[in-house]
């Protein structure tokens, strides 16, 4: 993929938001803490604890931020912003407010909406469906292999003329369009149409684990 570049070692993960797990190691998941889809503290399947402890264990510093303002205080050029929808993450000022702090950004599972602020290049699909192999250039998608991210949203470049933003290079689409990527901006934008495949419940499932590793803590 032309224009990635390197980012040294500061990610900044939205925990209104968040990410994802790996039960296998069970320690990680044996003290029953309940929360909500994707919350970074959350041991039940659609929590995201394991994948927050697998990245500090690799390294990466990972600040679960609560509000926009923690957000901003924390974005930095080299930092990578996911995003993830939540309630808290509604309303068109937290939008905006999210999509102009600096450093790449990786989007998962937008509303129409939120794709529309954060990665306004892009547009939904209606033609094909995920695939579980990446069939695409991206590296990070052909370190994990097959991956099971089906039942979300595919996408393709807006035909918006001069109102879309400019692209640095190509789109990169792999599995079917589920995961894209683009330059625009001197940012690298990566737009996800499905979350489960980060979740605790299947981050094991085939492919998943090393995926959402390397979408997530890849500084190469």
């Amino acid at each position: 993929m032309t224009g990635e570049r390197r980012r040294a070692g500061r990610w900044v993960v939205l925990g209104l938001l968040a990410i994802t797990a790996f039960a296998v190691v069970t320690a990680w998941l044996s003290a029953p803490r309940l929360g909500g889809r994707m919350d970074p503290e959350a041991t039940s399947p659609g929590g995201a604890r394991a994948l927050v402890t697998l990245l500090r264990d690799r390294g990466v510093e990972v600040i679960v931020a609560r509000n926009v303002d923690d957000v901003e205080k924390a974005a930095r050029p080299d930092s990578l912003l996911l995003v993830a929808e939540t309630a808290n993450t509604r309303g068109d000022d937290l939008l905006n407010r999210l999509a102009a702090v600096p450093g790449d950004r990786l989007v998962v599972e937008p509303t129409v909406r939120s794709r529309e602020v954060l990665a306004p290049e892009l547009t939904l699909s209606r033609d094909g469906q995920p695939d579980r192999q990446p069939d695409c250039s991206l590296r990070e998608a052909n370190r994990a292999g097959p991956a099971q991210i089906e039942g979300g949203d595919i996408y393709e470049r807006a035909d918006r003329g001069a109102l879309a933003g400019p692209l640095a290079g190509p789109l990169t689409r792999c599995y079917g369009g589920a995961l894209v990527r683009y330059n625009s901006d001197g940012r690298t934008v990566t737009v996800v149409g499905a979350a489960d495949f980060m979740t605790n419940g299947s981050l094991l499932k085939e492919g998943n684990a090393a995926l959402a590793m390397n979408l997530t803590g890849d500084r190469a």
